[in-house]
């Protein structure tokens, strides 16, 4: 692993530019909502990049035309959560534990018109966890699905305190 500082804010700029192409040509509404004052990040970019991609990647494969997906970052007791929320085919309840396993998609009907190969999520989660952070799914059939990263405190670079006064 290459652990450096970086700006979460740029590789989800960039991760934007990359994907918005693909989600234009499905009439795909794709933004990112930001909090002010995102402190950079202490971990591997390239494992962190991979994350995100595969999370666009799925919401983008899995919403349909017209849909939105948007990408979000703000702190949470000095966590960093990130999410990416679509409004795409959702998943049951019942089915979220096999879609977070290797090679797990739900339904092989859905292998075969999306075509993938189920590991997606379950890499986004493994890189989560190694480093320290947690990822979890909420999903609604027909309504569409959150899939939220938290890091942990140390992954944070510090910010500066403010003087006041």
């Amino acid at each position: 692993m290459r652990v450096g500082e970086f700006s979460s804010y740029d590789v989800c700029e960039a991760l934007l530019t990359m994907f918005r192409p693909m989600a234009e040509k499905k009439n795909i509404d794709l933004r990112g909502n930001f909090a002010p004052g995102i402190p950079l990040l202490r971990q591997d970019v390239v494992k962190f990049q991979q994350i995100l991609s595969n999370l666009l990647s799925n919401a983008v494969k899995f919403t349909p035309a017209g849909g939105e997906i948007v990408i979000s970052a703000r702190i949470d007791e000095r966590r960093v959560v990130l999410e990416v929320r679509d409004t795409g085919i959702g998943i049951a309840p019942e089915h979220v534990a096999r879609a977070l396993s290797p090679f797990g998609q739900v339904d092989s009907r859905l292998s075969r018109r999306y075509e993938g190969t189920g590991l997606g999520l379950p890499l986004a989660r493994a890189l989560a966890e190694l480093h320290g952070g947690t990822l979890t799914l909420d999903s609604t059939p027909g309504r569409g699905t959150t899939v939220r990263v938290t890091l942990p405190p140390e992954r944070v670079v510090e910010l500066p305190q403010r003087r006041t006064g």
